[in-house]
């Protein structure tokens, strides 16, 4: 409990930035089918109870998505403090959080609304200066990244990068990791399914009008953040595209993009949709809180002294 409290706590803190993003691209009708994804996705789940900064992330990128989608609108002093503070948190949380910091202030200074690009830029000048500090030491801590080691340098089994890329888009869908809690196939292929049917019913219905706006920032959201880890690979000469995590930072604004979609459908449809997708991720729901370690993490057997031995 102590360990995994204050994930749960920031988890829940980000909610209210979802369900104001939700209504802000969405409409009254994503509101609670995003509501349901953010606490239901098995990625979310997962990542969202570890003792690690992604709750943090979540809240930091979800608080930033909003202040930016705000201040196209109702600029004021507020709105800013909150648009500043949420960068310097995310920049200090994730590196990879520059992957979709970058896309969202580059429409907001492309498309800036009633916000004024000097006042936007002046207030990412002093984000930038409250990082000169820490990130001075960016290139010796990366040339010493102890806890991950060379692992990240060596090349995964029958590893191909466009595959992986696109693995870590499906993964925020089907809600399955291979190598962390497992995939249920039939679940996965179920998930699927239905997400596509969704994309062909919303096609069907409104001819793909409706991304012009406060929903394109998702879209560059959540390119930003699949993208990163490639930059990254391809600057470092790693292999960080193939750990899911390193795009955990997309994950909100996959589901909120669900959410769009669902909420230019009928009442009926959009629940049989949600409930669908919820019973699709549901075996993965269960492997992760039945199996015997989690992620080769045996804490579990660890706390039950149920005769697992640790080497030394």
């Amino acid at each position: 409990l102590a360990l995994r409290a204050l994930s749960l706590v920031l988890g829940l803190a980000a909610f209210p930035f979802l369900f104001a993003l939700a209504r802000r691209t969405g409409g009254r009708g994503a509101v609670v089918p995003v509501g349901l994804f953010l606490a239901l996705s098995p990625p979310a789940v997962y990542y969202g109870t570890e003792g690690r900064m992604y709750s943090l992330l979540w809240l930091s990128v979800l608080a930033f998505a909003w202040a930016t989608v705000r201040l196209r609108a109702r600029p004021g002093p507020e709105l800013l403090a909150v648009f500043g503070a949420s960068a310097l948190a995310g920049f200090l949380t994730h590196y990879f959080f520059l992957f979709v910091f970058a896309p969202l202030c580059a429409w907001l200074l492309w498309r800036p609304g009633r916000a004024a690009r000097a006042r936007v830029l002046l207030v990412l000048a002093l984000v930038l200066l409250g990082l000169l500090p820490w990130y001075l030491e960016l290139p010796r801590s990366l040339a010493a990244w102890r806890v991950t080691g060379e692992w990240l340098t060596w090349e995964p089994y029958g590893f191909r990068r466009g595959t992986a890329a696109l693995e870590l888009f499906l993964g925020f869908l089907t809600g399955g990791a291979r190598d962390l809690w497992g995939e249920h196939e039939r679940a996965a292929t179920l998930a699927l399914t239905t997400f596509a049917l969704l994309c062909v019913t919303w096609l069907v219905r409104t001819r793909a009008r409706g991304f012009a706006g406060a929903p394109l920032v998702l879209v560059l959201w959540l390119a930003g953040a699949l993208a990163g880890p490639l930059v990254f690979d391809l600057v470092r000469g790693t292999y960080t595209v193939a750990v899911p995590r390193y795009a955990a930072a997309g994950l909100p604004a996959a589901l909120l993009l669900a959410g769009v979609l669902l909420a230019r459908l009928p009442r009926a449809w959009r629940f049989g949709f949600v409930g669908l997708i919820l019973l699709a991720w549901s075996p993965n729901l269960e492997r992760m809180h039945t199996r015997a370690a989690r992620s080769w993490c045996p804490l579990r057997e660890v706390r039950s002294g149920g005769g697992f031995h640790l080497p030394i």
